[in-house]
């Protein structure tokens, strides 16, 4: 399946080399210290990961100087990270490749993203990772740092689109493939990693609702508590959680006024009638892409937007479905007291009431007007006005 090892010259050092059976696309595993490629695509823990990638394009494995079959080094000139990179270059030019996809693994990123950073024409990667809570965010800032693109991936795209291929079972090497396999397959959009900054902010807007969630659990347990003692630290638990929450509360608020972008984002979102402080805080922290947006996808971004359910002649019942349900929850609490206390939204409500609709139909349709204001005043960067400026 693999080539004899072959030989490319990075400066006076030879550097070890071996390729699968050509491809569309030359894909290079660049190693650390402890790698040989004249074992590595032999090694059966990894056949099913060489295997996916082989059916991608060929693959490359070579070894750096002093390590492997490539030449040795002595201890006192051991390689540079400029000549790790170099070590691609040569292998590549050997082959008389004009560009690659880069496969780094830890210890092996930065000559890797030195590489791409030098010869960014040679470097045609899309690096398609799940979205894993903390623990892809580093990494993506990192690749993207790099200028190595990079997209993240809801997983249960991913599981659907193993699914569709009949693979139901799921493991590390099988959702490689799969994530490999969905990259060639879909081709992701690559969008650059939210603002640090941002990330904190939605960090804090999500511990501020679980610490929401959590007070609320201990007003139920109160209210059905019997003994003296229980009621007793059920509300002094109570009362620290309101003086958590209200912690967390200001520090997400002088976050916001702290980033001149963020807080501009926040007075537009403020202004609008029915749209409170946490209610905005919100929003800025977990739909970004407000004010980027048509209202149809920021309408289906907030998980508002009804899904057809229609086949021939048969018409189904739409329903809200996706989107995001932390924006989702607070639209629709907004919508609430829209409906009662915004004028047009309340005309708008009655409108939809007096058409037949349901009510809570109705409160999902004001909400969904309520997300589509918000992006439209926040693309024309301009406060509510009751009513909305004429242009010549």
């Amino acid at each position: 399946m693999f080539s004899e090892t072959r030989y490319a010259l990075n400066g006076d050092l030879r550097v070890a080399y071996r390729t699968s059976r050509g491809g569309p696309r030359d894909i290079v595993f660049v190693p650390t210290w402890f790698t040989c490629c004249e074992v590595l695509p032999e090694l059966p823990s990894i056949q099913g990961w060489v295997e996916a990638m082989t059916s991608l394009g060929r693959l490359i494995f070579f070894d750096q100087p002093g390590t492997g079959g490539s030449d040795p080094v002595t201890p006192g000139a051991l390689p540079t990270l400029e000549q790790w990179a170099d070590s691609i270059t040569a292998v590549l030019d050997d082959l008389g490749s004009r560009e690659a996809v880069l496969v780094a693994i830890t210890g092996a990123l930065a000559p890797a993203a030195l590489f791409a950073a030098t010869h960014p024409s040679r470097t045609t990667a899309l690096i398609v990772i799940e979205a894993t809570g903390k623990w892809h965010r580093p990494l993506r800032r990192s690749l993207d740092a790099a200028a190595i693109p990079v997209a993240v991936i809801d997983p249960f795209r991913v599981r659907m689109f193993a699914k569709a291929q009949g693979i139901l079972a799921k493991t590390d090497r099988l959702d490689a493939r799969v994530l490999a396999s969905f990259a060639v397959v879909m081709t992701p959009p690559r969008r650059p990693p939210a603002p640090e900054s941002l990330e904190e902010l939605k960090e804090l807007v999500v511990a501020r609702a679980s610490a929401v969630d959590a007070r609320t659990a201990l007003k139920n347990q109160l209210s059905a508590a019997t003994t003296t003692f229980l009621k007793r630290q059920l509300k002094r638990r109570i009362e620290r959680s309101d003086r958590d929450i209200a912690a967390i509360e200001r520090e997400i608020l002088n976050r916001i006024k702290a980033d001149e972008d963020l807080h501009r984002r926040y007075a537009i979102l403020t202004s609008i009638p029915a749209f409170g402080d946490i209610v905005a805080a919100n929003l800025v922290a977990s739909l970004a892409e407000l004010g980027s947006c048509s209202p149809k996808q920021i309408g289906m971004l907030a998980g508002l937007a009804p899904i057809a359910n229609d086949s021939g002649n048969h018409q189904g019942l739409r329903v809200i479905w996706g989107g995001r349900a932390s924006v989702r929850r607070i639209l629709y609490l907004a919508a609430l007291s829209a409906a009662r206390c915004n004028p047009d939204m309340k005309a708008f409500y009655l409108r939809r009431i007096a058409d037949g609709k349901p009510v809570k139909v109705a409160l999902i349709a004001v909400a969904r007007k309520l997300a589509v204001l918000a992006n439209a005043l926040v693309s024309q960067d301009r406060l509510w006005l009751p009513h909305a400026p004429k242009h010549a």
